[in-house]
C-alpha cells in the first residue's frame, strides 16, 4: 500500500523539476502547434477537404457547414499550417516525394504533341519519341523534330516505351485515352511495322512504300533548304511590288513548316501573333498572289475570323472529359442537334463579342497577349486554344436555370477550375461541377480583407 503513494510522490516530483517555462499556456501553446503541421500536411488536408464535400454531397448537404467548422478552427488556432486557398495565389501545393516521383513519370511518358500518354510510340533519329499517329502528321508539315528542330530520316518504333506506359495504364487505369483517340491515331500511323522507316535521299529510287500519296509527301523532304529565296535576285517568284533581296546582308527567316527561307520584312504577316510561330505561306499570298508549290497544304498562317470550328477541342476545360461531353450535351440541347453547327455558332458569338469589345480571349495563362482582334493571325495549334477558350467562355455565360439538369443539379467543387482531383478521380468529376471559381481562395479572401482592414486602422 505504501508503494503507490510513493509512485505518485515520484511522478509529481518529476513534474516539478522539469522546466516552469513547460507549465505555461505559451508553452502548452508552441507544443501544439508544433505537432499539428505533423497531423495535417497541406496535401493530405486539402485531399481531406475534397473527401469531406463528396460525403457531404451524397449526404445531401453543400458542405458549408463543414466549412464554417473549418474556419472556426482556424480563427482558433492560427498557427496550423493553412489550407491551399490560404497560400498566395499561383503558389504549387506541397507533394510528398512519391506524389512528385508519380508526376515526373507520367509527364517522361507524355507525347510532346498531344500531350497525353504515348500510343504506338517512334523514336526518330534524334532519340526524341512522340506517337506514331502523332509524328505521322507532323512528318507531312515538317521534317524538322517538334522538340530539338533537327532533321529526322528515319523513325522507328518504340516498344519499350510501349511496354512502361502499358504497365502505367495498369496502375492508373483512369489515365488511359479514350478509343475514339486511340483510333484516330491509329489511323494516321504510318509507323506500324516492326523495322525503321526510312525517308530516301533523292538519288534513292527503289524504296517502295505502301501509301501511294507517300511519293508526293517525300518530294517535300527531297528539296534541301535553299540558300535563297523566290524573292532573291535570280528568283523566280513573283512579288507585286517588284521586291528582290539585297545582294548584300539580306536579312531571311526560316518557315517552321516548310524549313524555306523567305525575307524579313516589316509589314508583312510572317509569324504568329499569339505564340511567335513563323510561317511564310501569308507573306507569299500577300506578296505573290500564292504561296510556293512547297508550302502548299502544310500549316499556314490566317486571320482568326476564317477559321472554322466544326467541334469542341479536346483542350476545352483543360482537357476535362467530363465538363467537355456535358458542354456537347447542353450544345445540342439548346444550339443545335448537330455538334459541328453548334460550335460554328459558339464561335462565330465569341468573335462578335471580341469586335464589340467584351470578350478577350486568353490562350496561354501567363500571357500578357490576349486574344482582342479578330483579324489577328494566328496558326493552326493557337486556333485551337482560341476555339477552346471560345467554348469556355460560351459555357461560364449560360445561367445556372438554362443548364440541362444533369449540369445544375451538381454543386460546385469548393476548388473550381483550380481543382486536380477532377483529373485523377473521374467520380469526383462527374458529381461536382468545376466550371466555377475557387470557392476556397474567395472565401479566404473575403474573410481576410475586413480582418485585415480592422488591423491597419486599429494599428
Amino acid at each position: 500500500m505504501s508503494s503507490l503513494p510513493a509512485a505518485e510522490g515520484q511522478q509529481a516530483s518529476s513534474s516539478s523539476s522539469s522546466s516552469p517555462s513547460s507549465s505555461t499556456p505559451d508553452a502548452a501553446a508552441a507544443i501544439g502547434t508544433s505537432a499539428a503541421p505533423l497531423l495535417f500536411p497541406p496535401n493530405r488536408k486539402r485531399a481531406a477537404d475534397e473527401t469531406s464535400q463528396d460525403s457531404a454531397t451524397r449526404d445531401g448537404s453543400d458542405g458549408s457547414d463543414l466549412d464554417e467548422s473549418d474556419n472556426d478552427s482556424k480563427k482558433n488556432n492560427k498557427s496550423v499550417n493553412p489550407s491551399p486557398a490560404k497560400r498566395v495565389f499561383g503558389a504549387p501545393p506541397e507533394r510528398s516525394k512519391s506524389q512528385l516521383a508519380r508526376t515526373a513519370m507520367e509527364e517522361s511518358l507524355r507525347c510532346s504533341v498531344c500531350i497525353d500518354l504515348f500510343h504506338q510510340p517512334v523514336s526518330l533519329d534524334c532519340m526524341h519519341t512522340y506517337c506514331g499517329g502523332c509524328w505521322s502528321v507532323c512528318s507531312k508539315r515538317s521534317a524538322r523534330c517538334p522538340t530539338c528542330r533537327a532533321i529526322a530520316t528515319k523513325a522507328k518504333p518504340n516498344f519499350v516505351v510501349q511496354g512502361m506506359v502499358d504497365a502505367w495504364i495498369q496502375l492508373h487505369p483512369d489515365r488511359k485515352r479514350t478509343a475514339a483517340d486511340l483510333a484516330d491515331l491509329e489511323k494516321n500511323n504510318i509507323y506500324v511495322g516492326g523495322g525503321d522507316v526510312v525517308r530516301p535521299d533523292s538519288d534513292e529510287s527503289d524504296y517502295e512504300f505502301e501509301d501511294e500519296a507517300s511519293e508526293e509527301e517525300i518530294d517535300l523532304y527531297d528539296q534541301p533548304a535553299s540558300l535563297v529565296c523566290g524573292h532573291c535576285p535570280g528568283g523566280t517568284v513573283p512579288s507585286n511590288d517588284d521586291f528582290r533581296c539585297p545582294l548584300v546582308d539580306a536579312e531571311h527567316l526560316t518557315c517552321d513548316a516548310c524549313t524555306q527561307p523567305f525575307p524579313k520584312r516589316e509589314g508583312f504577316p510572317q509569324s504568329c501573333g499569339s505564340c511567335g510561330t513563323v510561317l511564310c505561306n501569308a507573306y507569299w499570298k500577300a506578296t505573290s498572289g500564292q504561296p510556293p508549290h512547297h508550302c502548299q497544304g502544310l500549316d499556314e498562317l490566317q486571320p482568326a475570323r476564317d477559321y472554322m470550328c466544326v467541334e469542341v477541342p479536346l483542350s476545352t476545360f483543360q482537357k476535362s472529359n467530363v465538363e467537355r461531353d456535358l458542354l456537347k450535351l447542353q450544345l445540342e440541347a439548346t444550339v443545335s442537334s448537330s455538334i459541328a453547327d453548334a460550335a460554328t455558332s459558339v464561335w462565330k458569338t465569341a468573335l462578335d463579342a471580341i469586335r464589340e469589345g467584351t470578350c478577350a480571349l486568353q490562350l496561354y495563362p501567363y500571357s500578357d497577349a490576349p486574344m482582342t482582334d479578330v483579324d489577328m493571325l494566328l496558326c493552326g495549334d493557337c486556333v485551337q486554344k482560341a476555339q477552346a477558350q471560345a467554348m469556355e467562355w460560351y459555357r461560364k455565360r449560360i445561367p445556372r436555370h438554362e443548364l440541362l439538369p444533369q449540369i445544375s443539379d451538381r454543386p460546385d467543387c469548393w476548388y473550381g477550375e483550380e481543382c486536380w482531383t477532377q483529373f485523377r478521380n473521374p467520380a469526383h468529376a462527374q458529381r461536382l461541377n468545376h466550371v466555377c471559381e475557387n470557392i476556397k481562395a474567395k472565401r479566404a479572401a473575403s474573410s481576410s480583407g475586413p480582418a485585415a482592414g480592422s488591423s491597419s486602422s486599429s494599428a
